[in-house]
């Protein structure tokens, strides 16, 4: 069997996993370790091994992240300057979008025998991937500190955001097995049945609204996103109507997590905050999100409209 593409981002997200797990190990913590060590396996070598061995890791890992959380990992060292100061974390982080960007065009076009290397969405993970490396080691050198800090303290940020950072890729793969199951075409057909097939502004809203809608009732728009998009932006918008598949796939998702901010479902985004900030009111979040998120979503309505369509 032949590499993935993107096998080598792949391997490096297994190393940071195997990292944590190895750590979880030293502290007793054998569920989290197990957690991690699975999660690590699934990276490096869910290709080679057989389906049914991979859902059953998924399975056990999910079973294990409910489990009561074992010990965080102690902080190796706090970074601080020459004088005393700690150092601005925007400073080099703000040149992960902007590398990705470069990178990314740059790697589109790059072909072999007259056809792109990279696929756009392999183009754009290669750059984001690339762009975070570059950055973690612009920052080992402006702050002199060694590269092994930096990897370290993301293992510790990683601890600590726990379970949920595997939360959204869970849920798109739900949204997958949602549109295999044929519920786009579902959805397909009920806005063909209700929505006039010439009147492009209206299926418009119904991606948006239906984005956002779908994104509320799953909790996160990873989900939303494969059935939406396959049930009425590719045959109802790209399709019939010729609209650009680029803003309106990145649109419809921004309209998705409109929903986000509107939903008690995204607990990880709205429930656990006023937890741990010890909030009165376990809503407070959403409360001061609504108003936002109702007003982005009308706007990306008239974005997708106007920068999607065909002139």
């Amino acid at each position: 069997m032949s590499l993935h593409p993107l096998w080598l981002i792949y391997l490096m997200i297994a190393l940071i996993l195997a990292r944590l797990a190895w750590r979880k190990a030293a502290l007793k913590d054998h569920a989290g370790a197990a957690f991690w060590g699975l999660l690590a396996l699934m990276f490096t070598l869910a290709d080679w091994l057989p389906p049914v061995l991979v859902g059953g890791g998924l399975l056990a890992a999910g079973l294990l992240s409910a489990l009561p959380a074992g010990k965080p990992l102690t902080i190796l060292r706090n970074v601080t300057l020459h004088d005393g100061t700690t150092p601005p974390l925007l400073r080099p982080a703000i040149l992960i979008p902007l590398l990705t960007v470069a990178l990314m065009l740059i790697a589109k076009q790059i072909e072999w025998q007259g056809k792109p290397v990279l696929s756009a969405t392999q183009a754009t993970l290669w750059g984001l991937a690339l762009s975070v490396v570059s950055v973690w080691l612009i920052s080992s050198k402006v702050y002199r500190q060694s590269p092994r800090l930096g990897f370290e303290s993301g293992v510790e940020v990683l601890d600590r955001l726990s379970w949920a950072v595997v939360l959204p890729l869970a849920l798109a793969t739900l949204g997958a097995v949602f549109a295999k199951a044929g519920l786009g075409t579902l959805v397909s057909q009920l806005v063909v049945s209700v929505v006039p097939a010439d009147s492009t502004f209206l299926l418009v809203l119904a991606y948006a609204l239906g984005m956002a809608l779908f994104t509320m009732i799953m909790g996160n728009a990873f989900a939303a996103f494969p059935v939406m998009t396959l049930g009425i932006a590719v045959p109802l918008l790209v399709q019939a109507h010729g609209f650009n598949a680029a803003p309106l796939a990145a649109i419809g998702m921004l309209s998705g997590y409109c929903g986000t901010l509107m939903t008690p479902m995204a607990a990880n985004f709205n429930l656990v905050p006023a937890i741990l900030l010890e909030i009165p009111d376990r809503h407070a979040v959403i409360k001061a999100q609504a108003p936002t998120g109702a007003v982005l979503l009308i706007v990306n309505c008239f974005l997708i409209y106007f920068l999607a369509k065909p002139t």
